[in-house]
């Protein structure tokens, strides 16, 4: 038994499109507030929700590349208004609004939006991992055992951590290698 393809898009992903997008159209320039009307300024929903690559599969920039239970998740969706709808579909062959195009110009919106709505500058914080083997261990710093500690002063500034040193690498503490490769890193450090 198959299961028909629909145009249906759940709520938590329409949630999360509009929260990335900062509810604004994702079209390159537009940044329209897709939350009411350009001439009443009355609260109003104007925003569609485009497809990167076609739900249909004669639509502009086809979806051969994507699966069909991926058509309607949030990286193949843009948050738009009609206007930039309507040019984004207008060519059946979808030359010159390829799905390369979009895919750049929804990853470019989404990055400014978290740059513009990051925690405060003065809230955040660099997580550095410096750990050696010794012996035949590992350094046991995680990111995910690490960054909690920041709180509630500050907050990690990015989902990962820089990892300094000589952690998890074929080297050990007894091979002579390791510690010439420790010293030219960190001068200041060893020795």
């Amino acid at each position: 038994m198959t299961t028909e393809v629909t145009r249906y898009i759940k709520p938590t992903i329409q949630c999360m499109l509009w929260g990335k997008s900062a509810g604004r159209c994702e079209f390159s320039g537009c940044n329209k507030p897709l939350w009411k009307s350009s001439v009443t300024q009355e609260q109003v929903n104007i925003a569609q929700k485009a497809h990167i690559y076609s739900f249909s599969d004669q639509g502009p920039r086809g979806n051969d590349k994507v699966d069909e239970n991926e058509l309607n998740d949030l990286g193949n969706l843009m948050l738009v208004c009609h206007e930039c709808h309507q040019k984004l579909d207008k060519e059946p062959d979808g030359e010159r609004y390829n799905a390369e195009l979009l895919c750049g110009w929804k990853a470019s919106h989404e990055a400014r939006v978290e740059l513009a709505t990051s925690i405060a500058p003065e809230k955040r914080s660099h997580v550095l991992l410096f750990g050696a083997n010794i012996g035949a261990h590992t350094s046991p710093l995680r990111f995910v055992s690490t960054a909690p500690s920041l709180f509630p002063e500050r907050y990690p500034a990015e989902e990962r951590a820089i990892d300094l040193g000589m952690s998890n690498t074929v080297w050990q503490d007894r091979d002579e290698e390791f510690w010439h490769i420790e010293a030219r890193a960190y001068p200041k450090t060893v020795g």
